[in-house]
């Protein structure tokens, strides 16, 4: 079959050490879209954070220009693909996330996240800049909507600005199934411009939706699954 694949992948592994979180110390192949799934307290999100700390230390080389911030980033652990030539921006969306005040400025944002949040929640019409309005005419704050609607918010909000990485802890917060799957359809529009990373404690992340976006082979997709005490590569078929 001929391939389709049109990698936005920068980093091609990375090395974390942390001897104090289930004694990870590992070099982790990352993909166009990277998943760890695991319990509570497993490490998980302190792998995030510390892929976040270690781009965030390479990027403060970026007075040597490009061939000092690659140089830094081997200095950190950190395999940048060859066809970069650019210093990574990265962000990290933490958990637990915020509730959202105004979302004022949003642009296409929020007209993507309207459609996201219309299709979770038939009853929705419109989502404006602070308010929601409902088919029946009860127009609510937008402060007083459930933290569904602002995780699916925040989430849009981050993959669409110009970041090269993003990282994103529990995108699965307070999400119906059908809510995980339009972040999921999300965040695979996003991975033509950027390279993604999550971390779950849920395994129905791994679902049909994902699976048939990933069989035209248009990006590669890395698991790592904890168990035994450790975060174990699993074959994605």
């Amino acid at each position: 079959m001929l391939s389709l694949h049109l990698s936005m992948r920068l980093i091609d592994s990375i090395k974390i050490d942390l001897p104090l979180v289930n004694h990870i110390k590992k070099e982790f192949e990352l993909k166009d879209l990277t998943i760890f799934i695991g319990r509570t307290n497993s490490g998980k999100t302190k792998i995030l954070q510390e892929i976040h700390r270690l781009l965030f230390n390479a990027k403060n080389s970026y007075r040597e220009g490009v061939s000092g911030y690659i140089e830094k980033c081997k200095q950190e652990g950190i395999s940048i693909n060859q066809s970069c030539n650019k210093i990574l921006q990265a962000v990290y969306i933490n958990s637990p996330r915020n509730p959202i005040g105004n979302i004022e400025g949003f642009g296409t944002k929020i007209v993507r996240s309207a459609d996201s949040l219309k299709l979770i929640d038939s009853s929705i019409e419109d989502l404006g800049t602070n308010k929601v309005k409902f088919k029946n005419g009860v127009e609510r704050p937008l402060q007083e909507q459930g933290s569904g609607v602002h995780n699916q918010i925040q989430i849009l909000d981050k993959l669409l600005e110009q970041f090269d990485v993003v990282l994103i802890d529990e995108p699965e917060i307070s999400q119906f199934p059908y809510g995980k799957i339009q972040i999921l359809k999300n965040i695979i529009e996003e991975l033509d411009k950027k390279q993604i990373i999550l971390a779950t404690h849920d395994p129905t992340i791994i679902n049909q939706y994902l699976i048939k976006k990933f069989k035209d082979d248009k990006h590669e997709v890395v698991i790592y699954s904890f168990c035994n005490d450790e975060f174990k590569k699993i074959d994605f078929e």
